[in-house]
């Protein structure tokens, strides 16, 4: 869950808000006045209040991409480097850090070429397997999209891409991307927004030292402005609107990876019938053998009838005693932290219907 935190109240919080718009509207992230890429919001004007967020057609996202890449930002920081994906050559944008920010994706990308290779494969094998199958269209769902590495991983192979990301400057580092690679943008939908279980007012932030890793705070309730109390050390980066991911996706999904710092059961629970009638068959997830909501989260998803694996969507699978998931998982990996400082790990997760 949200760990939400009191707000503070009156002039205090007026006073607040208004140096978080002062600090966007100077900042040079290649867009101004709070717009979140190609979806409509008017939040910032209007605290406090829930703001309409409105899934566009593939006509209408094609016509905003255009608009975009015929119009590119000037992004301070940002670098391209040609990277190689399925044997095809294709120009992404990175973070530099050049200007003092650092970005661990893009960091690891530039000086390799890769960036969570096991992981990449594991989804493109399924999205085979499926087509193999004979399913024309098999889709992925990429939540928590970053800079486009999984996404551009996916469509440049040719399967259609629904993409989300929180942060105002990683949609634009994608976007450019995609300006860059004319077929794969078409196979993508992507919404420069933040998914959760319910409409809410919140603020996106980051470490200097990982800059495109957004950490979500929402304010007590839907109408509460959002503070920066819960990661002090960040630098905000944007406003946003917390919306629902059943409001734009409405398909069967093959394959859905998420990666939202923590976030990941609130996400989730936005599906809707994606989870409720079984139309998500795959599912990886970042997760944390220490992180108490990532414990609910893995009981959500034996409760929708997934199975998870550490090591791949093929199994070992595991069952998680409710209320005990988490030291499940630690006997598993071996201990709290398994031996890795961050307790961070892969889940691999298959619908009983796959």
């Amino acid at each position: 869950m949200f760990n939400h935190h009191t707000p503070v109240s009156g002039a205090a919080s007026a006073f607040l808000f208004m140096l978080i718009i002062m600090f966007f509207q100077k900042r040079n992230d290649g867009q101004s006045n709070f717009s979140l890429g190609n979806v409509q919001s008017s939040c910032p004007t209007c605290f406090p209040c829930i703001c309409p967020v409105q899934p566009k057609s593939v006509q209408e996202m094609k016509k905003d991409n255009q608009q975009f890449c015929n119009n590119r930002p000037q992004m301070e920081g940002v670098i391209s480097k040609e990277m190689s994906m399925d044997n095809t050559p294709v120009n992404m944008y990175f973070i530099s850090g050049k200007t003092g920010e650092h970005d661990i994706v893009s960091d690891f990308a530039i000086r390799t070429g890769e960036w969570e290779t096991p992981i990449v494969m594991e989804i493109v094998g399924k999205l085979n397997d499926a087509k193999a199958a004979g399913n024309k269209d098999p889709v992925f769902l990429d939540i928590g999209s970053n800079i486009g590495w999984f996404s551009m991983q996916v469509a440049v192979r040719g399967f259609r891409v629904y993409a989300f990301d929180a942060m105002r400057r990683n949609g634009n580092i994608f976007r450019l991307t995609m300006c860059e690679n004319p077929k794969a943008m078409e196979k993508i939908m992507f919404y420069n927004v933040a998914l959760s279980n319910d409409e809410r007012l919140c603020i996106v932030s980051s470490d200097k030292d990982n800059a495109g890793n957004g950490q979500i705070e929402c304010g007590e309730t839907n109408t509460d402005r959002p503070t920066n109390t819960k990661y002090p050390n960040n630098v905000v980066r944007n406003a946003l609107d917390m919306v629902r991911l059943d409001k734009y996706v409405h398909e069967p999904i093959e394959v859905l990876k998420i990666d939202v710092e923590g976030h990941e059961l609130l996400a989730l629970q936005g599906g809707g019938d994606l989870f409720a009638k079984g139309q998500v068959k795959y599912l990886t997830s970042e997760i944390s053998s220490i992180r108490e909501p990532d414990g609910q989260l893995l009981q959500q998803l034996q409760t929708w009838g997934f199975q998870c694996s550490v090591s791949s969507f093929k199994g070992p699978f595991l069952y998680f005693n409710k209320g005990q998931e988490l030291a499940d998982l630690q006997k598993v990996v071996g201990g709290p932290t398994g031996g890795n400082p961050m307790a961070l790990f892969s889940v691999f997760c298959k619908h009983k219907s796959a």
